[in-house]
């Protein structure tokens, strides 16, 4: 079965072997397989799955998907708290000593650049978002956002608002100009505006449970390709803002859980 730069071979007794034409090489998958490794037949559907059968079964596998970014050598990042992947295709992560910028090959890390943040304990980072100008925002627990500026490696806090300054964020998201953060003290909508001088700053409104959310915890949040946002609660079940109208879902549409996670 040909894909793209890959060939996926089914065997007799070999089990699944996938051959890459991009870099000669040759790998078996023997965690897949049953004890006979005898593959009867293989097919791939619109998603870019494997599906094939053995004896007895029928396996659907994402191995054609994934790639493992594994560290090339001790000093690269092994205890990964937070990832996100940016638009560009690159990937930021903090672990337990800094925040690193890198891209992926199949086999190693390649590392950009990387960046001490001593105003906030690593284990306490909890979200990254990258906005239009090309800051890093740094959600945590305890210490609000810090927003860092790869070009610089400079960073500060953002400030200006009470519920964010010091406080808990759990996750940030956004499209274009407007950057959404969630937390434990409900959510901020950060809008970027150009002042009569020119000049950008970011405008913020705040939701609660007092806005229709129906809870001041909030886990997630997802933009729809609609506009829609939707957030995921403790206690309120989803809420779903549309326009300026914010939805609260809880016990309705078959939603019967008053905790989302995401």
């Amino acid at each position: 079965l040909c894909l793209e730069k890959d060939i996926w071979v089914a065997t007799e007794e070999a089990g699944l072997i996938h051959l890459s034409m991009e870099n000669d090489s040759l790998k078996q998958h023997p965690a897949l397989m049953s004890a006979s490794g005898k593959i009867t037949s293989l097919i791939n559907d619109n998603e870019g799955q494997l599906w094939f059968s053995q004896p007895g079964k029928i396996i659907r596998t994402t191995a054609p998907l994934l790639r493992f970014l594994r560290p090339g050598d001790p000093g690269k990042p092994t205890e990964i708290h937070v990832l996100y992947t940016a638009v560009d295709g690159t990937a930021w992560i903090a672990d337990e000593h800094k925040i690193h910028h890198l891209k992926g090959s199949v086999e190693a890390w390649e590392l950009i650049s990387s960046y001490a943040l001593p105003v906030a304990a690593m284990q306490d980072i909890t979200t990254l978002y990258k906005d239009p100008m090309d800051q890093i925002w740094i959600g945590t627990i305890g210490a609000g956002i810090i927003l860092l500026d790869p070009a610089t490696g400079r960073w500060k806090k953002l400030s200006g608002n009470p519920v964010i300054e010091n406080g808990h964020s759990l996750a940030i998201t956004g499209k274009d100009s407007s950057i959404w953060v969630a937390g434990l003290n409900g959510l901020t909508n950060y809008i970027l505006n150009e002042n009569i001088t020119g000049e950008l700053n970011w405008q913020y409104t705040n939701y609660n449970k007092q806005s229709g959310i129906g809870s001041d915890y909030v886990y997630q949040v997802h933009i729809d390709k609609l506009n829609r946002v939707w957030f995921a609660t403790d206690g309120a079940g989803v809420a779903c803002k549309e326009g300026d109208k914010i939805t609260n879902f809880k016990g309705r549409a078959g939603l019967f859980s008053n905790v989302i996670y995401g």
